[in-house]
């Protein structure tokens, strides 16, 4: 059960970090006055929801190496997706405010936090998980 929670919750958080990085892209389309700089959260962004995808994929009950992959990938990640947006938050902080840009910074933070919510959850899930090792 705790096995099928976990690939859940990293399954999900792989997509609400691919929504984050596409409302990041949003924000640089939308707004004229937006620099480069803000597009610095795709990277980890993208990164991140790869890595889940990929190790929440491969977990079933005997899979030691996915449950470890997992908590490398947000014990790891965590502090560079965290660092990665509030840098594009930042930058967002300087944009000319307009409607359409301001709806899509609007979309932009409520990603990156339950972006960020969903990593902490993975990262706690995947250590409450039990590795069985045979």
């Amino acid at each position: 059960m705790r096995y099928r929670v976990l690939k859940i919750a990293a399954l999900v958080t792989s997509v609400v970090l691919v929504i984050a990085s596409v409302s990041v892209v949003l924000v640089y389309g939308l707004s004229a006055s937006a620099s480069f700089i803000v597009l610095i959260a795709v990277i980890p962004f993208l990164i991140g929801a790869g890595w889940f995808s990929v190790a929440a994929l491969r977990l079933t009950a005997t899979s030691v190496g996915a449950i470890r992959m997992l908590r490398a990938a947000s014990g790891v990640g965590l502090p560079i997706i965290f660092l990665g947006g509030a840098w594009s938050g930042f930058g967002m902080l300087f944009l000319s405010p307009n409607e359409t840009s301001f709806y899509a910074v609007y979309a932009y933070l409520v990603t990156y936090l339950l972006a960020i919510a969903g990593v902490l959850a993975v990262l706690i899930l995947a250590f409450a998980t039990p590795i069985k090792v045979k």
